[in-house]
């Protein structure tokens, strides 16, 4: 039976081989990175079920999508940036990229069971983690903010005198400037109320498409009014700061002046801007909230989820645990920053830095999901069989990235023999699922292609050491030369496992 969708997920049998294959290369890392290895590749695994449970849509599967995400990629992110915090600091600096290129290799295993790469899932999953560092991002910046006013009272000061220039017109030309912002963010939120209000509903049936017209039509001219003069204040304050307001000004016919100088520095007009303000924000917030309760449960709940999920666990972490977060980072800094660490923490406070380390390694997820994402559309990442291939390419990466380093040899060649079985195990059982569906019974014939498969990558793992046991006294190596031995290396075995798949 042949299907018409891109096929991505092997069988069973095939996917466990795939698994194994990397457990083992990752266990064989452990030797020389240590459990940075394991953490790195964890972490992976864990993001990998986070975007398999991002693409589904229940709230449930969501709301653990943006728990486990931060895990995921705190995980990775902390086991790249330890990897630099040995002496001497920053001696290795490529470590952090095999160790990233281990996380993709366990990320590509266990996305083979969770559907957790392909068809636009690692893109529902950075929506996710964008959402889940909204609230965290914000709470962070807020601590630095209070701290900063406790050490020094400036930014209360500067914000009552932001809200006394605000409420009373002072009768100086900064007055138009206020004037400007308060008219746009009232249009804006007269807008947004008018525009969730169930006023066509609530009209009687004669009037009901006369009110209609007369919504629409106010929320057009609201908006366009925000948007006006979101750019017009804009232009007013630079022209202000920069002296050119005179000359401007000139131009404008002088009862247009007089009348904008009126409306400014009317003292009625401000609390009047304000209450509209407050009122819209009030009516459109109560009308969110009916909705989520007594409207479509389901999408509701899963728009808020990742908020509330995993943003209000890195609030709660960052604000509850800022001690002991901090203490961590000071046990684990090198000497030689420690006073930087304790100058950041005499001047932000712990709970700000404590939410910027759980901000931090969100971003860099971000990103990382970002980049995946652009190689899938570029079609850099095979569409079909793509968990195996990623898992393949982490391993094959992480080898050589690691005989850059100067790694031993039977290290970098176990890790490329892993990472093409892996390839070969996996596309093979991604084409018995395309051919027969993945629920054919096909163990048998399955566990066969496996030990064949692994009986070719140990002799050429063999093959490999045994030529550079041949050759390993007959020149100096130099990295070059070891990278391009390395790649004709993958590349023989590649050929290999081609052959024994044919």
């Amino acid at each position: 039976m042949t299907t018409s969708t891109t096929v991505r997920r092997p069988t069973l049998v095939a996917g466990l081989a795939v698994l194994a294959v990397v457990a083992y290369a990752v266990d064989d890392a452990s030797f020389t990175y240590g459990n940075l290895a394991v953490v790195a590749a964890v972490g992976g695994a864990v993001l990998a079920v986070s975007t398999g449970l991002a693409s589904r849509e229940e709230p449930l599967a969501v709301f653990g999508a943006s728990v486990l995400a931060p895990v995921g990629g705190v995980a990775v992110l902390a086991a790249m940036a330890l990897s630099l915090s040995d002496l001497p600091l920053l001696d290795g600096l490529l470590d952090p990229f095999v160790l990233l290129a281990l996380a993709a290799a366990g990320f590509g295993a266990v996305a083979a069971f969770t559907s957790g790469v392909g068809g636009g899932a690692v893109g529902r999953a950075f929506s996710v983690v964008v959402a889940t560092t909204a609230l965290p991002g914000l709470a962070a910046v807020g601590a630095i903010f209070l701290e900063l006013d406790a050490q020094t009272g400036f930014i209360a000061g500067l914000a009552g005198g932001i809200a006394d220039i605000a409420v009373t017109p002072t009768g100086r030309p900064i007055d138009v400037v206020v004037f400007f912002v308060l008219l746009a963010v009232t249009a804006r939120a007269l807008a947004a109320a008018a525009d969730a209000a169930p006023l066509v509903e609530l009209a009687p049936r004669h009037r009901r498409d006369a009110v209609a017209r007369t919504t629409r039509w106010l929320v057009v001219v609201c908006l366009s009014i925000w948007r006006l003069f979101a750019v017009a204040w804009v232009a007013a304050f630079v022209a202000l700061v920069t002296g050119a307001g005179q000359s401007m000004v000139a131009q404008v016919p002088s009862t247009i002046v007089s009348v904008v100088g009126t409306l400014a520095s009317a003292e009625p007009l401000r609390p009047l801007m304000f209450a509209t303000i407050a009122v819209s924000l009030l009516s459109y917030a109560g009308l969110r909230l009916a909705r989520l309760a007594t409207g479509d449960h389901r999408e509701s709940l899963r728009r808020v989820a990742p908020t509330v999920g995993g943003g209000v666990l890195a609030v709660a972490v960052g604000v509850v645990y800022a001690a002991q977060l901090v203490d961590a980072a000071r046990e684990s800094t090198p000497e030689q920053a420690l006073p930087l660490l304790e100058n950041a923490v005499r001047v932000f406070g712990e709970p700000a830095l404590a939410l910027a380390a759980l901000v931090l390694p969100l971003v860099g997820l971000a990103g990382l999901l970002l980049a995946f994402a652009a190689l899938g559309r570029l079609r850099a990442v095979p569409q079909r069989g793509t968990p195996a291939a990623v898992a393949a390419a982490g391993l094959v990466l992480a080898g050589a990235v690691a005989g850059v380093q100067n790694a031993s040899p039977g290290f970098v060649f176990g890790l490329v023999a892993a990472g093409m079985v892996a390839w070969d195990t996996g596309e093979y059982g991604v084409g018995l699922a395309a051919e027969l569906d993945r629920r054919a019974p096909t163990a048998r014939v399955e566990l066969v292609h496996v030990a064949a498969s692994v009986v070719v990558g140990v002799l050429a793992y063999h093959g490999a050491n045994a030529l550079y046991g041949a050759t390993a006294g007959s020149s100096v190596p130099t990295t070059p030369a070891a990278l391009a031995a390395l790649v004709a290396a993958g590349v023989g075995l590649a050929a290999l496992v081609a052959a024994l798949a044919d």
